[in-house]
């Protein structure tokens, strides 16, 4: 008998590392933990066959359903939305111009768009993110917050020569990498630190002056987190702020851009804000996060029990 929810699970599968498919990865494990709930695998090796899988294999999946789930990207245009869940896990497309590829413009934006107006429900990942999400939709709008396990991890320490500030995230505009190495460059620091970089290569280029660490897997990430003097997070718009809040479950030093969902993913600890959009306030921040200083203690409000309660509210709501 199948399970009265279909968690679409094909992101979890893939090998990129990104928040996105961290978040599905762990909803996989939520789902076990909350029952009820079958999952859909077939289609993540490549194009064609995901394609075949959206017209055709995740429709037939989900016959029968009462909701079906997408944790990271929506429906294809075929299916049905009327019993859909579909997370959002922010309004970049619409609030930032510029910060999305071509490809996710034209193609992604417009997925999104068509769930707005049909989908059972709109899922997100913070309260800032659900906030610009209301301005775009009718539909009910609930959160299942991302999941911190960084701290569960045995770390593998980062060899560096120099100590080193450290930035994670992928390699597109919106982090606002330019921005963040040209005040690094600025702020004369250079002969004693490092500015790292771990995250994948997205569609923007790598500014001068950053090393560039690649993805890593979590051993290695949260080395890297606890080896850090402190993480820089220099971002115009995000929906949350993932290496935010693993970093400071690992009692490292945050410092970062000036916008509502950084606050939110600080967990009320005392990160340090800077605005984006001036390079001098961001010299400031290098150079005060240069002083020596003890280390935060060590916060995670971000548990797997979080995001399990919450999935399983937005399922009694919507799936009975």
């Amino acid at each position: 008998m199948p399970a009265p929810v279909l968690l679409d699970a094909r992101s979890a599968a893939l090998p990129r590392t990104t928040g996105w498919e961290r978040y599905a990865r762990a909803l996989v494990r939520s789902a076990r933990a909350v029952g009820g709930i079958d999952t859909f695998n077939w289609g993540a090796a490549n194009k064609v066959t995901h394609l075949l899988s959206d017209t055709v294999g995740l429709p037939w999946a989900a016959r029968g359903r009462k909701l079906t789930y997408f944790p990271s990207y929506p429906p294809g245009a075929t299916f049905p939305l009327a019993r859909a869940a579909v997370t959002q896990h922010d309004a970049t497309y619409w609030k930032l111009t510029g910060a999305a590829s071509v490809q996710s413009d034209l193609y992604f934006r417009r997925l999104f768009e068509r769930t707005f107006k049909a989908a059972a429900v709109i899922v997100t990942v913070s309260e800032s993110s659900a906030a610009d999400l209301g301005e775009l939709t009718q539909r009910p709008i609930r959160i299942v917050s991302n999941v911190v396990t960084i701290d569960d991890v045995t770390p593998v320490p980062l060899s560096n020569p120099k100590p080193y500030f450290l930035a994670v995230g992928s390699i597109e505009p919106r982090k606002n990498l330019r921005g963040l190495a040209a005040a690094f460059d600025r702020s004369g620091l250079a002969n004693q630190f490092d500015l790292l970089l771990i995250g994948r290569q997205a569609w923007g280029e790598l500014p001068d002056g950053i090393r560039y660490l690649g993805p890593v897997e979590d051993p290695a990430l949260r080395g890297a987190y606890e080896g850090a003097t402190a993480l820089f997070a220099a971002s115009f718009y995000e929906g949350w702020g993932l290496p935010i809040a693993e970093a400071l479950a690992v009692g490292t030093p945050v410092y970062c851009s000036d916008i509502p969902p950084f606050k939110e993913s600080s967990q009320g600890s005392a990160s340090a804000f800077f605005d984006p959009h001036s390079l001098d306030a961001m010299v400031d921040a290098f150079r005060a996060a240069a002083e020596p200083a003890p280390r935060p203690t060590p916060v995670n409000n971000y548990r797997p029990e979080r995001q399990q309660a919450e999935f399983a509210a937005v399922l009694e709501e919507f799936a009975r």
